[in-house]
Formats: structure tokens, sequence, C-alpha cells
């Protein structure tokens, strides 16, 4: 369907059907997909298998950049509705909602610290700690507010807990690969998790395929060009349901892979520390990220960020 859809940029065209009609057909094709999954041969199974992981850290690369984006719109948008309707309702919002934020990362990093005592796991929570601060404290410093005037210590804050979450999601789901009781936690990460990504495989595909040009670095100085052109991009949208819906199926299914014995015939599901990597790695993005957003006016000072 994204090959079907390069292109088409207007509901008039008649390749929007494929998108937005023809389901009797869709549904037969998707039944038609899930029965041949189940008679793929093992040797098939395994390349899928590499497919969905490179396809769920990619996705999970592609959610770090729309939080980013989201931290910045949600917290803009609070401030608007304050100084459309000077209610001290958003304000007071903004501001408590900030300080359960900071409060839960550092209530968090510190349990996670204590608890865990491996010194791998205690360095990366600290230096997630320290990442947090240091994004809270170059957010309200004089330079960045002249360049940047939307950042704010709730972007900070929004990033460094939902990068605390990450990390011990990660930490936890290693301790249970070692053999730790972690099940009740890991029960509940994993039911969050499941719920996160059903949530973000819709938001994301939703967003990118209407702020694909943000991704793909389209339109000079933040400019669109004028026409009859939807902003909605079809294409992308199909590109990033692929990834999420790959993201999914590691999700349910705790990111274990399978494992094959060809002499003994036997193929197994084992644990991995593939979950641990991933979201650590996001974590490191989700910070590079926001800190670039924070000084990219100051190197590109003549392209439009806050339009």
């Amino acid at each position: 369907m994204c090959v079907a859809l390069l292109g088409v940029t207007e509901s008039e065209d008649r390749r929007s059907l494929i998108q937005d009609g023809m389901w009797p057909i869709k549904v037969l094709v998707i039944a038609g997909c899930c029965y041949g999954a189940f008679q793929l041969s093992t040797e098939r199974l395994l390349d899928l298998v590499t497919v969905a992981l490179i396809g769920a850290c990619t996705c999970t690369l592609v959610q770090a950049m729309l939080l980013v984006d989201v931290a910045y719109e949600y917290a803009q948008w609070l401030v608007e509705l304050y100084e459309e309707t000077y209610s001290e309702v958003y304000k007071h919002l903004l501001i408590w909602i900030t300080v359960g934020l900071n409060l839960f990362l550092a209530a968090g990093s510190v349990y996670l610290f204590l608890w865990y005592p491996s010194n791998s796991d205690r360095t990366i929570v600290a230096v997630n700690a320290f990442a947090a601060m240091l994004m809270t404290m170059l957010s309200s410093t004089e330079h960045v507010r002249e360049i940047n005037p939307q950042a704010g210590i709730f972007q900070g804050a929004l990033l460094g807990s939902y990068s605390l979450y990450l990390i011990g999601s990660a930490i936890i789901s290693k301790a249970s690969n070692a053999g730790a009781s972690t099940e009740g936690w890991l029960k509940t990460l994993s039911t969050l998790a499941f719920f996160f990504t059903m949530f973000f495989a819709a938001f994301s595909a939703l967003r990118t395929g209407q702020a694909s040009g943000k991704f793909l670095l389209k339109g000079a100085g933040g400019e669109e060009e004028e026409g009859e052109a939807d902003e909605y991009n079809r294409s992308f949208f199909h590109v990033v349901f692929l990834l999420s819906c790959l993201q999914l199926a590691l999700v349910m299914n705790r990111w274990r892979v399978p494992r094959v014995d060809l002499g003994a015939g036997v193929l197994e599901v084992v644990d991995t520390n593939v979950a641990y990597m991933v979201k650590v790695g996001t974590s490191w993005v989700i910070f590079g990220l926001y800190l670039w957003s924070l000084y990219a006016p100051s190197f590109f000072p003549e392209r439009d960020f806050f339009q």
C-alpha cells in the first residue's frame, strides 16, 4: 500500500481509494497473509524475526523524534490556552504536571539505584538522572530562551520521565532474564508497554503522516508550498504503521526470539537482551534530540523552527 500510494497528495486522486475504501479486499488479503504466515518454513521465520527486530528498532527511533515534538507542542498548547483565557487553571496545570514529573523522575531514579545493585545498571540510572537534570538546566538558561523561546523545564521533565520508564523497563527485563524475582513488575511493565505501544502505533502513524515534512526536511525555511495538496502523507503513514506493527509483535512476545537447533530439530523461544539495548539506546537518543532542538536555531538561523 505504501508503494501504491506514492505521490498521492489529494483526496480526489483515484488511488486514494486504496486507503479509504476496498475494505472487503483488504480483509481477504490480511486473512491470506495470516494463513501464509503459518505455512512458512523455519528458515523463513527466522528471516522475518530479523526484519521485525530492525523494524522495531527503527520505530523506536521514530517515536523518540515524535515524543520530542509532542513535548514542545503540549507545553505550547497549555501556554496558549492560558494566554487566551487568562485562566489560572492552565498555568497551575502546567506547573503541577512539571512538578509531578520531576518527583517521579527523582523517586524512580533513587528506587532503581538502590534496588538493583548491578554496577552497570546503577551507572545507566545515574547517567539518565544527570542527563535529565542537564536538560532542565539548559532549558532555563538565558541563551537557550533567546534562540528557542518555546523551550522550558516541562519538556525536560516529560522526556526525562519517559527515559526513566525506558531505563526501568530495560533493567527489570534484564533482571528477569537473569533469574531474579521480578515477575510482578514484569507483568505490570509488559501490560503498560502493550497499551503504550498500541497508542503510539496509532498516534505515530497518524502524526507522522501529517508531519512527514519535518522528518524529511521538506520546505526550506519551514514554508509550505501553496496548493490544493493535503498535508497528510498517505505513503509515509503506511511505512510508520508497518514499523509500529513490527514493534508491537516484539512487545507482545517480550522481545524474545526463536532459536533453532537444526541437528536436534528443536525450535524454542529464548530471552535476549535486545530490549535492554534498544531501550537504553533510545533514552540516549531522546536526550540527544532534545539537546539538538535547544541549540539547532543557533546553527540554522535562516530556518523557522517555530512555525
